[in-house]
């Protein structure tokens, strides 16, 4: 299986006067915009999973979309088991029921610890903004059998989007 995993793009600052809802905070649109480039780039960069799950709140949905729009990525499916803070066993008995190539767009530090746990590292490698790793696992998905094939932060996605004249 591959497994892409993808942290939602630049989102507006927390402001409980404007989102008292944290879930609800969208992208801001410098966010978008820096993340409709790197849509574009991811498109050149790697093909497209088979199916795009992402965490039902609104900055991660919103990213979904760009992915499925931009890069041609499946329209996304809500997922509760990535909302933060949710355990990586969760994530993998999800991922055990999926398709063969599966894209997540989720948050930090859940998206980190996540790639930790699939590698067999204590380390968790921090994501930036709509920053995508890549990983390949072996046989079932488990716990230590993936093996990291990309991390792409996201001015190398937007350095391979194709230029628009």
């Amino acid at each position: 299986m591959e497994l892409v995993l993808v942290r939602h793009a630049i989102a507006h600052e927390r402001d409980v006067r404007r989102w008292p809802d944290d879930d609800t905070r969208p992208l801001s649109a410098r966010g978008e915009m820096r993340a409709q480039q790197a849509c574009r780039g991811l498109r050149r960069l790697m093909p497209p999973p088979l199916r795009l799950f992402t965490s039902p709140l609104a900055r991660a949905r919103q990213t979904a979309v760009l992915l499925a729009r931009c890069a041609g990525w499946p329209r996304p499916v809500l997922c509760d088991e990535l909302r933060p803070g949710t355990a990586p066993a969760a994530v993998f008995a999800l991922l055990r029921r999926a398709a063969p190539r599966v894209a997540l767009v989720g948050h930090e530090p859940d998206l980190g610890e996540l790639l930790a746990v699939c590698l067999g590292t204590r380390t968790p490698l921090a994501f930036k903004k709509m920053g995508v790793a890549r990983v390949s696992f072996q046989g079932s998905v488990r716990a230590g059998a993936a093996q990291l094939t990309d991390f792409l932060p996201p001015r190398v996605l937007r350095a391979a989007a194709p230029h628009r004249h």
